[in-house]
């Protein structure tokens, strides 16, 4: 079975709020399922991130996730947008007037310090859905401090937004779940 069955036909995953997390090998659909999740955030009128480990992922992900929701009827497209160190949008858009129906496709780094910004509490309560691809560099020595900060963080808000996590290679899922409790 596809990873894309599993999750959408026999967890239905897309029917509840429980951070979730999603193992699966390269190139086994992992991805969609994320970017499946925060495409259905952003279009119940919330915004939704994708965050990744490197802008060039990033950037990768954008172009897929802008191609899956231009197939939506306009009326209820979601506006994907991208910010890395080397992009940034509307001088970090935390005070802007985009409408919260957006996905955010982000590098690790760039969206933990638009996180930190004096302003940026009523804007993380916009967020229904966080998407963290490449999990497993929580293990990372050099960078697994800084996205384990973060995820701590945003599990901790007070209305705190559903965590997917996504890895081929994670080698302690359940352990990882277990921190996430409640996760599918």
């Amino acid at each position: 079975r596809s990873i894309q069955h599993q999750a959408f036909v026999v967890q239905k995953i897309q029917d509840e709020r429980r951070h979730a997390l999603i193992c699966a090998p390269t190139n086994g659909g992992k991805s969609l399922v994320g970017q499946i999740l925060a495409v259905q955030a952003a279009m119940k009128g919330k915004r939704a991130a994708f965050l990744t480990p490197l802008r060039a992922i990033a950037e990768e992900q954008k172009d897929q996730i802008a191609t899956l929701v231009s197939h939506l009827p306009a009326k209820n497209r979601p506006k994907v947008r991208l910010t890395t160190g080397d992009y940034r949008v509307s001088d970090e858009f935390l005070d802007d007037e985009a409408p919260p129906e957006e996905i955010l496709v982000a590098t690790y780094e760039r969206f933990d310090a638009m996180t930190r910004r004096e302003d940026a509490a009523e804007w993380l309560k916009s967020f229904s859905c966080i998407v963290v691809d490449e999990v497993h560099l929580l293990a990372d020595r050099r960078r697994g401090p800084g996205l384990e900060f973060l995820i701590a963080l945003l599990r901790s808000l007070p209305s705190a937004p559903r965590i997917v996590m996504l890895s081929a290679s994670v080698s302690n899922p359940a352990d990882l779940a277990s921190w996430l409790d409640p996760c599918t």
